[in-house]
């Protein structure tokens, strides 16, 4: 079996869980690719490659009509970015300046496997090259693939229908991007043999919600997996030496890709530890890019930055009494897991994901999302039963080691390959909606 994916990136969120998920394959005896469109440096094997948007080759005519279409999609991506409302993140559309070819019979690949590919594929140029026949899986990391542009749709149930005059961008715009994206992925996706994969439960639902997917062969969720010795457990007070953390006090951690990310709630966290700094001497540790807030009261706060080392982020998960992952939204919450991993219990947003490993008083505690206060209980009731937080920390590592594998995540995908294989062959639609 011959595996293609793409993923925009090799690093950040999602694609560090598609990377894990490629080598997962690979150590299962898989012959998987990685293609990808930007890293700043060297990939990591022959495994990985970077994937060149096609060029025009043709004719004076036709390549003065190309440059003229780039310079139509440049100045619609300007506008765009424009458009986006501060409180939201980024709006992809699915038109790219160049063209993104693919066949998959010029390599022999049985599956094409998609992740987050925002601003790498332009759909109509991709898909049309594809034929019908081949089996597409399409990793779900956010929900961009099946709206109109947005990647999280909050409270908007557009997607559903059709997206039209999205709320995340400016209703001064003149052209509506929303609809006219939602468009475009109907068209590219329409007779495709699809194969929708989530993170998690919630994602899943979304997706088969969406009237983007309604012709999709199948719906599953397939959770991410990470390397359990990697991230493992280090004693608490040797990580608290190692970082230089007091030892007498209740540490917090949080992170993010991007510290200033609203839908990411650090804003609710440091106003909950106003609350608890009352009962308790307390420290947080962040990471991520960018500025952490300036917390109210006697609070200690260290931002280590931006990390790339899984040693120094075991250290922090480590050292840390809870995580804390307070996000508005969230499909899965990767972070929380590696943490978990470390032997760290998690008091995460009730939303999302974020349950699918979270299990109230017994990998850690929930809280309703955007309430400060009630985080603010959850975190208080967690420093003052530190014989049940330690015990819920050995059961989230418990549960990492029994559900969060490698090797159980690409028997999953395996089967569902050979099972989507297995039906293009037959030319019937796979039975696999559960």
């Amino acid at each position: 079996m011959r595996v293609a994916h793409f993923s925009t990136f090799i690093d950040g969120g999602a694609a560090i869980a598609a990377r894990r998920q490629h080598e997962a394959l690979l150590a299962a005896g898989v012959d998987s690719v990685f293609f990808y469109q930007s890293h700043s440096g060297e990939p990591p094997d022959d495994t990985y490659r970077r994937y060149t948007p096609s060029r025009s080759r043709s004719g004076v005519v036709k390549y003065l009509r190309e440059r003229l279409r780039r310079r139509r999609i440049w100045r619609l991506a300007d506008e765009v970015d424009a458009a986006i409302l501060s409180e939201y993140e980024i709006f992809s559309l699915p038109r790219r300046a160049r063209l993104t070819r693919f066949d998959p019979r010029e390599e022999a690949f049985d599956i094409i496997n998609l992740h987050w590919v925002a601003n790498m594929l332009d759909y109509p140029s991709f898909f049309s090259t594809i034929p019908d026949n081949y089996p597409i899986v399409w990793t779900l990391h956010d929900m961009n693939p099946f709206t109109g542009g947005c990647h999280y749709s909050f409270a908007c149930r557009d997607f559903t229908t059709h997206c039209r005059r999205c709320p995340q961008l400016s209703p001064n715009c003149v052209q509506d991007h929303a609809a006219d994206a939602f468009d475009i992925k109907a068209t590219s996706l329409a007779d495709k043999r699809l194969h929708v994969v989530a993170d998690s439960h919630w994602l899943e639902r979304e997706a088969r919600a969406s009237r983007l997917f309604t012709h999709a062969r199948s719906f599953s969720t397939i959770h991410y997996s990470l390397n359990v010795e990697t991230f493992a457990p280090v004693p608490r007070q040797a990580a608290r030496r190692a970082l230089g953390i007091e030892t007498g006090t209740f540490v917090v951690a949080f992170c993010a890709e991007r510290l200033s990310d609203r839908r990411k709630g650090l804003q609710d966290l440091m106003e909950a530890l106003t609350t608890v700094v009352k009962h308790v001497p307390l420290s947080c540790l962040t990471f991520g890019h960018g500025p952490a807030p300036a917390p109210a009261g006697p609070i200690s706060v260290i931002n280590f930055g931006t990390l790339s080392s899984p040693l120094l982020m075991r250290l922090i998960y480590s050292c840390a009494d809870v995580f804390v992952i307070p996000s508005r939204q969230e499909a899965f919450g990767q972070t929380s897991l590696e943490a978990m991993s470390c032997g760290t219990p998690v008091v995460g947003s009730d939303v999302g994901g974020i349950p699918d490993m979270v299990t109230d008083l017994k990998t850690g505690r929930l809280f309703r999302p955007g309430d400060a206060a009630h985080l603010a209980e959850q975190l208080t009731w967690m420093a003052s039963h530190p014989d049940e937080r330690m015990a819920m920390g050995r059961t989230a590592r418990e549960m990492v080691l029994r559900e969060f594998t490698p090797p159980r995540q690409a028997t999953r995908y395996i089967e569902l390959y050979e099972s989507a294989l297995n039906a293009a062959s037959q030319g019937y639609t796979d039975p696999i909606k559960a």
